[in-house]
């Protein structure tokens, strides 16, 4: 298998291949991204048990079969490859038939068949023949789904008129019952592999006039939340995420724009989400020039994705104590990097930044699976499962 290196005193491992996601470009239920962030495994909790596999993890909710690549990055690409599970009742290979040989492509398709406790399995990639030298080994984790409730609220913010390119920002959301199924069906593809599922409850027309003040914020904007940059600059967020809010359940809130008022445009602020640990504040207020990844990104924020380390650590890539700026592809694709688009045209980012797997200057779809040392906002799907075990 992998190679143990040592490196200025530094344990490395070096592999001739390596697990990937099975496509490019939008995500794709049955294609997860895989958490390749290296070899070291990092923490577990206490229920997921250790199979001391040296990789990637991925994580697949029970009874989905997904799609995974081999990337074969020092290895001769007629050099036949064959797939094997060391526990066949947690995970199967169900193509290529008998494990192999691998197509030329590298995709393999492999079954979550059941949740077993501190039952842990690896995959393993052969060389030559099933029980050939193991040259790459995936630790897949099999979640049950767990359904998270939502009310989805197509908002009318009446108020004073503002004046956008010559007309008035419309009060009404300009997304209907079929854009916000069309945009859960995507999310739900997103946070499948952490097996967490959105459920559309319950759908309402919501009509306010928002009537909180503060600094910045002096009056009701027609069509916007209006937010600013102050320590009480989201009154009219915790004003609106109180209106006809469903207990329970997560209540997302489409409107026509979110305003900051310390800006000339009023911003590019897309979505506003707040952490379940607000019992009574969560939820989620989405800008229809939002996109799924943005829904699915506040969603995060909602099932604590900034503050389980125990503070408000922000995002993905935000400074924590005792590391440095994170801003690589390792960050970029993850659902939780604070920005989308991740960079703009001219900006001098390197290729290997500016696309990440998902198309150019587009946000990745990570969730991640491994809690490695040192990364505060890291063991993402541990969190959100743990949150959506029931809701306030």
């Amino acid at each position: 298998m992998a190679v143990r290196a040592h490196v200025r005193r530094r344990e490395q491992f070096i592999g001739p291949v390596r697990f990937v996601r099975a496509v490019t470009g939008a995500p794709v239920a049955d294609a997860p991204d895989v958490d390749d962030r290296g070899f070291g495994m990092g923490t577990r909790p206490g229920t997921w048990g250790s199979s001391n596999a040296r990789g990637a993890m991925v994580g697949i909710t029970k009874g989905d079969t997904v799609r995974v690549k081999v990337d074969r990055v020092d290895l001769d690409a007629g050099a036949p490859l064959y797939l094997t599970s060391t526990d066949t009742a947690v995970a199967s290979i169900v193509a290529p038939a008998g494990g192999g040989p691998l197509p030329a492509d590298g995709v393999f398709s492999v079954r979550g068949v059941e949740d077993f406790k501190n039952r842990p399995v690896k995959i393993q990639v052969h060389l030559g023949a099933a029980d050939g030298p193991v040259l790459g080994e995936l630790e897949p984790h099999i979640f049950t789904e767990r359904g998270v409730r939502v009310r989805v609220h197509f908002c009318t913010i009446n108020g004073t008129a503002v004046m956008e390119g010559g007309s008035a920002i419309p009060a009404a959301t300009g997304r209907d019952r079929a854009a916000a199924d069309a945009m859960f069906s995507v999310v739900n593809g997103i946070w499948r592999p952490a097996g967490v599922r959105f459920r559309v409850v319950s759908r309402r027309n919501t009509t306010v006039t928002l009537a909180t003040r503060s600094t910045h914020i002096t009056q009701s904007l027609q069509g916007c939340v209006a937010i600013d940059n102050s320590n009480n600059g989201m009154v009219q967020y915790y004003e609106l995420i109180r209106t006809n809010r469903m207990v329970g359940t997560i209540n997302v809130y489409f409107v026509r724009r979110i305003w900051n008022t310390q800006e000339a445009d009023g911003g590019g602020t897309l979505g506003l989400g707040l952490t379940v640990v607000d019992r009574t504040n969560y939820g989620v207020i989405l800008a229809d020039g939002a996109n799924e990844n943005d829904l699915a990104h506040e969603l995060g924020h909602v099932l604590n994705l900034d503050y389980h380390a125990g503070g408000d650590i922000g995002h993905a890539d935000d400074v924590s104590a005792g590391s440095n700026l994170r801003d690589t592809i390792w960050t970029r694709r993850r659902l939780m990097y604070a920005f989308r688009p991740t960079g703009f045209v001219g900006d001098g980012s390197p290729a290997y930044l500016t696309d990440v797997g998902y198309g150019a200057y587009v946000r990745g779809s990570l969730i991640t699976v491994k809690n490695t040392t040192g990364d505060a906002t890291d063991g993402e799907t541990a969190e959100a499962r743990r949150r959506a075990r029931s809701l306030p």
